[in-house]
């Protein structure tokens, strides 16, 4: 799947489970599971608890793209996964950049944790 398609589909997706499930507005973690569950119908089923006690995915591929990126390591043996990956990341930062204003006006929210 092409990646703005990847990423709008996615985006869909969110949106659909946040319109209609107060809980995964609140936990990370359990929109991920509902997305895997509902939309891409994972087959392993893991019930919402222990997939709670998995390190989540983003602490995992931050991860990789740190040892990948920053620190040159263990890259891709496979050429085109470096060319997807470039193209993916300037698809991103495009996105980033021309979406300033949101970014913005969401660190201007202040948010009280009790």
């Amino acid at each position: 799947m092409e990646v703005k398609k990847e990423l709008e589909r996615c985006k869909e997706v969110v949106e659909r489970i946040l319109s209609q499930n107060q809980r995964a507005r609140n936990d990370d973690r359990f929109l991920v599971w509902k997305f895997w569950h509902d939309y891409d119908k994972v087959n392993i089923f893991i019930p919402y608890e222990e997939f709670c006690r998995l390190t989540p995915i983003e602490s995992i591929t931050r991860a990789r793209r740190l040892v990948q990126n920053e620190l040159g390591r263990y890259l891709p043996d496979d050429p085109a996964i470096s060319v997807r990956r470039r193209i993916k990341e300037e698809i991103i930062r495009k996105w980033f950049k021309e979406n300033q204003w949101y970014i913005s006006e969401w660190k201007k929210l202040k948010f009280k944790i009790n």
